[in-house]
């Protein structure tokens, strides 16, 4: 006759690597879901964010929350196709703050360039003094078969405004894109609203083919090479 007993050790022995298994599948589903939130807490380093000075109020001092803190701020080497003078010089900004209790730092985030003729010995700032967060300077460069490549000037993606509410300047805003020439005289605004860009193609050297997302859906414009204005412009959805 089988003893019972057996049976019994058996069965609690299955039901403990039950609770085992769901357990494990609890936490891996917990650990998944508070993900976003724990890398906005917990990283100590962030790149791309832009702590902008916030109005002290009732609410912040409860949530934990300070102005942002000052580590130090520099130029860094300038941009590697500036063939020459001028140069461009990235301004950078390393920042300390509190966000509810978690120390973390925001480590060399550009917020302008100081452009540098060593020919005039002159200097200026491409963009006046403000909050800014400047994510991308992209090339804009013309080839053609048999002949030098053109270097036309560059786009670049800047953060402006904190559009979700997160009191922060960083990838998650909404974007402006900027036409600079080679000389670095002045940054002209495209536009603005932007989510992403897909698609930078040089046309000739007076036109250039921008492809890029905004909450409208994917826009397609051809803007001129020179002032960067929009000559003309499609937008598609894909839900059409």
């Amino acid at each position: 006759m089988i003893d019972t007993g057996f049976f019994k050790w058996v069965w609690r022995f299955n039901a403990l690597v039950i609770a085992a298994a769901v357990t494990l599948m609890l936490c891996i589903v917990i650990w998944e879901m508070t993900s976003s939130l724990r890398r906005s807490l917990f990283q100590p380093q962030t790149t791309n964010t832009l702590i902008a000075p916030i109005i002290q109020t009732d609410q912040s001092e409860e949530d934990g929350q300070t102005d942002p803190a000052e580590v130090r701020r520099y130029f860094g080497a300038p941009l590697e196709y500036s063939a020459g003078s001028p140069y461009a010089l990235p301004l950078r900004v390393e920042q300390e703050y509190d966000n509810r209790g978690i120390s973390k730092s925001s480590v060399g985030n550009t917020i302008n360039y100081r452009i540098i003729d060593t020919v005039t010995q002159t200097s200026k700032w491409l963009f006046p003094k403000g909050n800014r967060l400047i994510l991308d300077t992209m090339p804009v460069r013309f080839f053609k078969r048999g002949q030098p490549e053109q270097n036309l000037g560059m786009i670049l993606s800047v953060v402006e405004s904190d559009t979700n509410g997160d009191e922060r300047l960083s990838t998650r805003d909404k974007m402006s894109l900027y036409l600079v020439d080679t000389d670095w005289t002045e940054a002209t605004k495209i536009t603005e609203g932007v989510r992403s860009v897909l698609r930078i193609h040089t046309v000739s050297p007076s036109q250039i083919d921008l492809i890029f997302n905004t909450d409208d859906g994917t826009h397609a414009a051809r803007i001129d090479a020179v002032s960067g204005l929009i000559q003309n412009e499609q937008v598609v959805n894909a839900q059409e």
